[in-house]
């Protein structure tokens, strides 16, 4: 079954954002396609019957008007192939410092829930991967979405080698909040300024209750002035700026860093895909940073 119309917009952004990747960075950075994620990559992260409630549409009225979407066969190959691509980019972001998936972020996704447009949650899928493969692996998912994180908070609750720091809009989606290790509640209108100075707090207390070596960064763009579903008023420059911030801390930290996109839902498909692009330029910057120091360092 088709999207309508109003559900297909969201999805144009992830094509013209692999345009201009392509246009300005290919031969700089290498492009992959992913794999669907398998049954077993799924279940790390959600329980047996609802991985297989979604794989087959066995969904309720109500389950399905909760996850947002029709269901369709291309919707549920979508949804793993996000999941393939944050898998993937977890591994090369272990060889290469960072790495970056152009989709993913599906915060919502709870461990028997689709919400919010999200029917699997990546990145704690990946997180998880990680933590059963590498018993020294303490990983942290910054999510600066302008919607809390909520089915990421409550799929990783109780693993102690994970911590959960979401920055969000205080009266927006969803109503429900759950409990991150740290929240940061933002009121309606806030600029940069107080954005920024509020995230660099939140770091400085990561900072100091928890050591990463891998950290995922939800870099939504849905705290932009022109999103349609954010309440927050960040400048083009201010979210340079938040990922900027967000990649340099990972680089003080020593640690490997998996960016995805999130969310976007301006007006128009090509401005929400250029500041996902600034978001890829930007983690391209930190790369190069990262291999110009380790040049220095063995001269």
């Amino acid at each position: 079954m088709p999207l309508p119309q109003q559900h297909r917009f969201p999805m144009q952004k992830y094509h013209i954002l692999r345009s201009l990747v392509e246009e300005n960075l290919l031969g700089r950075v290498t492009l992959e396609s992913a794999k669907l994620a398998s049954l077993s990559d799924l279940e790390l992260g959600h329980s047996k019957e609802y991985v297989g409630k979604i794989l087959t549409g066995s969904l309720t009225r109500r389950e399905v008007q909760k996850m947002g979407f029709p269901w369709s066969d291309n919707l549920v190959s979508r949804a793993r192939q996000s999941v393939g691509a944050t898998l993937a980019a977890t591994q090369f972001a272990k060889k290469e410092t960072v790495s970056i998936s152009l989709a993913g972020g599906t915060h919502h996704a709870r461990y028997e829930q689709a919400s919010g447009f999200c029917l699997f949650n990546d990145v704690a899928i990946a997180t998880i991967r990680e933590l059963e493969t590498n018993s020294n692996s303490r990983v942290l998912v910054i999510d600066c979405d302008v919607h809390q994180g909520d089915g990421t908070s409550e799929i990783l609750l109780d693993y102690g080698r994970a911590y959960t720091l979401s920055i969000h809009s205080a009266r927006n989606f969803p109503h429900k909040k759950a409990n991150s290790d740290c929240d940061i509640e933002l009121p309606d209108g806030t600029e940069d300024v107080e954005y920024l100075e509020k995230l660099s707090n939140g770091l400085r207390k990561v900072k100091e209750a928890f050591d990463p070596s891998l950290v995922f960064f939800n870099a939504g763009v849905d705290v932009h002035e022109n999103d349609r579903l954010g309440r927050l008023k960040l400048s083009t420059e201010g979210l340079r700026q938040r990922d900027a911030m967000v990649y340099d801390f990972a680089r003080g930290c020593l640690a490997s860093l998996v960016a995805v996109m999130g969310g976007g839902y301006s007006s128009c498909a090509t401005q929400i895909a250029e500041l996902h692009y600034q978001t890829v330029a930007e983690a391209y910057r930190s790369w190069k940073s990262v291999n110009m120091d380790s040049e220095k360092l063995a001269k």
